[in-house]
């Protein structure tokens, strides 16, 4: 499926692959979206070219579109200074 029409599409398509949601970020990395299960499903910036705070915004605005697409109100967490 390339364009799932609905919510539980889009869900079941992740799921087919594997992602279960919501996307969380880490603790241990700002570039790192998991799935629900802890597995990873995505790095922003892996060369490390950019700030940690371009990287955590951009992580974030990724993690609420897609959760958001799946079905989940829309949360973006603060992001802190200390990255």
């Amino acid at each position: 499926m390339t364009n799932p029409a609905t919510i539980a599409q889009f869900v079941g398509t992740l799921a087919d692959h594997g992602v279960k949601l919501p996307l969380l970020p880490t603790d241990d990395d700002v570039g790192t979206l998991v799935d629900a299960d802890g597995k990873p499903v995505l790095v922003v910036d892996v060369d490390r070219e950019r700030s940690d705070e371009d990287v955590a915004w951009i992580v974030s605005m990724i993690q609420v579109a897609v959760n958001t697409c799946g079905g989940f109100k829309a949360q973006r967490q603060e992001v802190s200074d200390n990255g």
